[in-house]
Formats: structure tokens, sequence, C-alpha cells
């Protein structure tokens, strides 16, 4: 499955991506953790 290929063993599992690359990952429902990853990776 997708899941299994992209090493994904918690759900919600985000993964966010810069440049057709993993920058950041963030599991389980924690928003403001979602929030400030999306930020870095949108200020880096």
């Amino acid at each position: 499955s997708l899941a299994k290929e992209l090493g994904i063993r918690v759900v919600p599992t985000f993964k966010i991506l810069k440049g057709g690359k993993v920058a950041k990952e963030v599991t389980g429902a924690k928003f403001d953790d979602l929030v400030a990853a999306i930020d870095a990776v949108r200020n880096s």
C-alpha cells in the first residue's frame, strides 16, 4: 500500500514536501505542530 511505501505507521501522518522531497513530518492530530511545520518549511 501507499502508506507502507511511505513508511506511515501512525494516522494521521502529514508529510510536508519541498522541492519534491519530504521536508517535515508530523504524526498525530496535533494542529499546532502541523501549522509550525508548514511555517518552518515555507520560511526555509
